[in-house]
């Protein structure tokens, strides 16, 4: 029930925050779907990026670059510095794989924002 609810504010943001932006336009038509597909873009960006965060993507970047700067001698050096264990083999603890509780709503309702937009975009083309 919640991701309903959080899916329906989203996209009552984006509604509102389009017919707001659209009214001071010539063209209203228009530029309300110019600018719902814009708040939706920026709504499915955002749920994307907290995808990607929250699965631990940047931690295994982290992890590799720490293992190829030890092929250097400079690198050797700074790597020195890392976390090591007892017995001198690189580890790396990772933390717990955050939730966030805003991401498939804004996945969700920017995704369907963007293909209806996008839709309503050609079929006032022809």
């Amino acid at each position: 029930m919640a991701f309903i609810q959080k899916s329906l504010m989203v996209s009552g943001f984006i509604i509102v925050l389009a017919l707001i932006f659209s009214f001071a336009s010539s063209s209203f038509w228009r530029s309300l779907l110019d600018y719902s597909f814009l708040f939706s873009l920026l709504c499915a960006t955002t749920g994307a990026f907290l995808f990607v965060l929250e699965r631990g993507f940047f931690n295994g970047i982290i992890y590799s670059s720490k293992i190829f700067r030890k092929s250097t001698k400079e690198g050797e050096y700074a790597s020195s510095f890392d976390d090591l264990d007892d017995t001198g083999a690189f580890h790396e603890e990772h933390t717990k794989l955050r939730a966030y509780k805003w991401t498939f709503p804004l996945l969700v309702s920017g995704g369907a924002f963007l293909i209806l937009t996008t839709a309503a975009g050609f079929i006032s083309l022809s």
